[in-house]
């Protein structure tokens, strides 16, 4: 799962029956979650800054929690081009 702030994304991890049935279908107590900071691959398309993606975590973990699930958050910049450690310092 990406924490991306478009509806492609948000429909699923907003809705916490989704989450109830990858728990109670899929039978899974986990989702990954990629968050990142900044411009999605260079493409100036879904910038996302660090309180979009609070809001958008503390929405999955609330969710996550309520239907007995856990959420791993990994972190990734956004780019392509290798880690930029001054994006990833605030997250």
């Amino acid at each position: 799962m990406h924490a991306m702030n478009i509806p492609y994304f948000s429909n699923t991890y907003k809705d916490v029956n989704w989450w109830r049935n990858i728990h109670d279908i899929g039978h899974f107590n986990v989702v990954r979650v990629m968050g990142y900071t900044g411009d999605w691959y260079g493409t100036g398309s879904n910038v996302m800054d660090l309180p979009t993606l609070e809001g958008i975590l503390d929405t999955m973990v609330a969710n996550a929690k309520q239907t007995g699930m856990y959420v791993i958050i990994g972190n990734f910049t956004g780019s392509n081009r290798g880690i930029d450690w001054n994006s990833n310092t605030p997250f």
